[in-house]
């Protein structure tokens, strides 16, 4: 799924880099999928 995410966020052709962060609320599913993804 953060694979996904990545290259949406760089596109063919772009030119320059791309910086992606990953924000989780505690207490969250977000933060449970993070565990579980590391």
């Amino acid at each position: 799924m953060e694979e996904q995410v990545i290259s949406r966020a760089h596109r063919m052709g772009a030119t320059r880099p791309v910086h992606v962060e990953t924000l989780a609320m505690r207490g969250t599913i977000e933060e449970q999928m993070l565990g579980f993804l590391q």
